[in-house]
């Protein structure tokens, strides 16, 4: 009886904390921030709209997604009336850049639309590396503040006037690419060689092939940022830093994320005005 009971309090305790989160985001964006979109992105149309419902169960929660036009599917019977859910709106964004090339992504009014625009540079600029990068050769891109770095969305939101006005263009999606992105900014790659990946080669020649792609990386991104780690399996590694295009230095020894985020900072003081709030 007395398992019952506790068994019964948790179960109420947990139905009460989801209550609390209940929580709907029914901003239009698209219609709301129209000026910055089109301040940011230039060119741009939306190409899908659906509402996305999240549905909490013990431990975890699961996402719906529905065409809002068919809106009575959220009240269909394999939806348990007890569940506590909330909603979201997303639309598909289409855009023509400079160049005249089309690029998508999505829009979510869960997020700040600061931190949208943010994450949509960097899946452009992600995207351009998938297309150009060779065989053997992974690449992150990465940023200490606004890119897996110290800045939360909210960070993103506050202080974006300063963010703007640090990485100018950089946040303009119809101007911004590889080619220019990395110039005077702390943006960065993590790029990593596996010979594992190579091992027709003998181990000279996937030095030379190495220093051969990166030379043909370094012509398409005169200004590049990066930490090129060389794996040679058995960890045995070596690493080289560039800062804008240039290789100031190499160590034998894995780099991470954390190593050159540091190295990044101290080469790009001003942009230390930027406080981020996930290590308060």
């Amino acid at each position: 009886m007395r398992k019952l009971v506790v068994i019964v309090i948790i179960v109420l305790l947990f139905v009460g904390y989801l209550l609390g989160k209940k929580e709907d985001y029914t901003e239009d964006y698209p219609k709301i921030y129209k000026g910055f979109l089109d301040e940011h992105i230039g060119d741009w149309e939306v190409i899908d709209e659906r509402e996305v419902e999240i549905i909490y169960k013990p431990f975890y929660s699961t996402e719906r997604t529905f065409n809002r036009n068919k809106r009575k599917y959220l009240h269909s019977e394999d939806k348990p009336f007890f569940v506590p859910t909330y909603t979201y709106i997303k639309w598909g964004i289409e855009y023509v850049d400079d160049d005249g090339d089309h690029y998508d992504f999505v829009l979510s009014n869960m997020l700040p639309i600061e931190e949208n625009l943010i994450d949509a540079v960097f899946e452009k600029l992600t995207e351009e590396m998938e297309e150009i990068k060779s065989e053997g050769m992974g690449i992150v891109i990465q940023d200490p503040y606004i890119r897996f770095g110290d800045l939360t969305g909210e960070d993103q939101q506050d202080q974006f006037a300063e963010i703007k006005n640090l990485y100018g263009d950089t946040l303009n999606l119809s101007k911004v690419g590889i080619d220019n992105a990395f110039a005077e900014t702390p943006i960065y790659a993590i790029i990593n060689f596996n010979y594992d990946e190579m091992n027709s080669m003998t181990e000279n020649e996937f030095h030379q092939y190495v220093e051969q792609e990166m030379d043909a990386l370094l012509e398409l991104i005169p200004s590049l940022n990066a930490s090129v780690i060389v794996d040679m399996g058995n960890e045995n590694y070596q690493s080289t830093y560039l800062l804008q295009g240039k290789s100031v230095e190499t160590v034998d020894k894995y780099v991470s994320s954390y190593d050159y985020n540091k190295f990044i900072k101290e080469k790009f003081p001003e942009f230390g005005v930027l406080k981020g709030t996930k290590n308060d």
